[in-house]
Order: C-alpha cells, then structure tokens, then sequence
C-alpha cells in the first residue's frame, strides 16, 4: 500500500490499465501520509472505477481511505495473530452520480474484490522471501518509497516510546 505504486504494473494489470504511472505523487505529513494519480489520458473505459484522479490516504497506523472518481472504500488494518492481519473494508458511493447504478456499484466492488485478492498473492510472496534465509534487509528505493518509509519512522518512534516507558516504569 505505502510502496508508492511500483506494484501496479506487476500486480495489478486491470488498475494499471487505468493510472497513468508518471502522474503518481507520493506526500508525507505528521501522521499520514498521501498517494495520488490520474487517469490514463486514453484508453480509459466509460465508467472505469478511476474517473479523473485515484487518492490512497494511509492514517497511522492502521487507516487507509481509498477515493477513486465517485467512490470511497475505508480500510481498517488489525492485527489477526502473529504473522496474520484482517482487513475491514467499507465502501462508499456518491448517490447522485449518474455513474452510481446498482451495475456500476457491484461492478466496482467486484474490481476491488480482485485487486485485495492480488495483494493478498504479492504480500503473501513478499513476506515468505522475507522470511527465507536469503533475505538480508535492502535500502527503502528513494523515489517511491516514501510513505513506506515514514511510516516505519513513526512505529520506530511509538516503539522507542514504549520500550522508554518500559525501562522508567520497571526502575521505578
């Protein structure tokens, strides 16, 4: 989610049909951070699920929002167990948009069923990799890794906080 989009064309053939990948732009801020693109100039379908612009919000720690054209879909990430995590998802769709038919919202959300299902293959890939004897930790890739990077900086620091609470409370 926080990668700043590389993923895309590799995992998201159907999404990356549609975001033009030069226009992705990653912000940080305090405590969130912002990922936005737009539309592919051609070669966009009539009610594509991106109309215009996509925007990926990452609250921290465990809130994404996610708008693309007329829709919205809320994730809550919790922690499932070691190694394991459960995604809450909401959705949302402007009533008054013409594009907001009963075909179009399940269309929509049959697409987001498959992107979270591509995800979930690459995440899964990536945590094995990680978890093999090969891995050795590698450098954030500086142009796209943004928020990802940010958003380690803040749990290292609720980290350092905690284990610093830790250390008063056990000398005290």
């Amino acid at each position: 989610y926080l990668d700043g989009g590389y993923h895309i064309p590799t995992a998201h053939p159907g999404l990356n049909g549609e975001l033009d990948p030069t226009a992705y732009r990653t912000e940080t801020f305090d405590t969130f951070s912002l990922q936005t693109s737009t539309a592919r100039s051609q070669g966009v379908a009539e009610g594509s699920r991106i109309d215009g612009d996509a925007f990926y919000a990452w609250l921290y720690p465990t809130l994404c929002i996610n708008r693309y054209g007329d829709m919205m879909d809320v994730n809550i990430i919790e922690a499932a167990g070691p190694g394991h995590i459960r995604v809450i998802f909401d959705y949302f769709f402007d009533e008054s948009a013409a594009s907001s038919t009963k075909e179009r919202i399940a269309d929509a959300l049959v697409l987001s069923e498959q992107i979270q299902h591509e995800d979930a293959w690459l995440s899964d890939r990536v945590q094995r990799g990680k978890a093999s004897l090969g891995y050795d930790r590698g450098r954030y890739v500086p142009r796209v890794e943004l928020a990802e990077h940010h958003f380690h900086k803040l749990l290292h620091a609720d980290y350092r906080r905690e284990i610093g609470d830790a250390v008063t409370a056990e000398s005290g």
